[in-house]
């Protein structure tokens, strides 16, 4: 390949990369709404529900806000917790 043909196949990984990550924010930002609503459907502050899930209120905040990307095993004990 030519420069010029791996400089146009670099532009569209960069832009596909982009989208990647723009639609990956979005499902971030998606499953904190959804906690935080099964949470405050549950009557559970922040902070009670963060107990119950062993993370600290600030980063169950950061999650609901679409901030944080908790690991698998810490998005189960939150689902647990605000939707079991």
């Amino acid at each position: 390949m030519k420069a010029k043909e791996l400089n146009e196949q670099f532009s569209k990984l960069a832009a596909l990369d982009e989208e990647y990550k723009q639609a990956k924010s979005l499902e971030v930002k998606i499953l904190g709404e959804l906690i935080r609503h099964a949470r405050e459907e549950k009557g559970l502050s922040v902070r009670a529900a963060a107990e119950r899930s062993s993370v600290s209120a600030p980063f169950l905040s950061d999650v609901e806000l679409g901030r944080r990307t908790p690991s698998k095993i810490t998005f189960d004990s939150i689902v647990e917790t605000v939707a079991g």
